[in-house]
């Protein structure tokens, strides 16, 4: 979970028109907009032909909810602006590279709550970082 964690406390302090409405999975149906939801897709130890090299390449699907496309658009923009390229460290991770995939435009309309309506993008993002290795002395 810390790659997860350091994703978040790094979008929490780069893209500011969300404020610290950045969630794991799932967000509060009822939560203030605009909202950033990260999930962790894929997890995967990257070999080579002697084993592994010591970097794991994670895929994050990174879901940004408002109540306006233009307001999804623009966020959704600024989350890969402050992410496409990076190197360096979120958190406790270090992370050798990042890059973004497709993306997709999504909507959803609740139908417990009536007038809810939200624009979405989901965006995949392939981030490879170093591999957590535990110290058992």
């Amino acid at each position: 979970m810390a790659i997860e964690e350091g994703l978040y406390a790094y979008l929490k302090t780069r893209v500011g028109l969300v404020q610290d409405r950045v969630y794991f999975s799932l967000a509060d149906i009822k939560a203030a907009q605009p909202t950033i939801v990260i999930e962790m897709r894929d997890r995967t130890p990257v070999m080579h032909m002697g084993g592994a090299v010591g970097l794991t390449q994670g895929v994050m699907v990174l879901s940004v909810w408002a109540d306006k496309k233009s307001t999804v658009k623009t966020i959704a923009e600024l989350v890969r602006l402050v992410m496409s390229g990076y190197r360096g460290n979120m958190g406790t991770e270090h992370i050798r590279a990042c890059f973004f995939g497709e993306d997709s435009d999504v909507t959803f309309e609740s139908p417990d709550v009536e007038g809810l309506r939200m624009f979405g993008v989901q965006m995949d993002a392939t981030i490879w970082y170093v591999e957590t290795r535990p110290s058992f002395t």
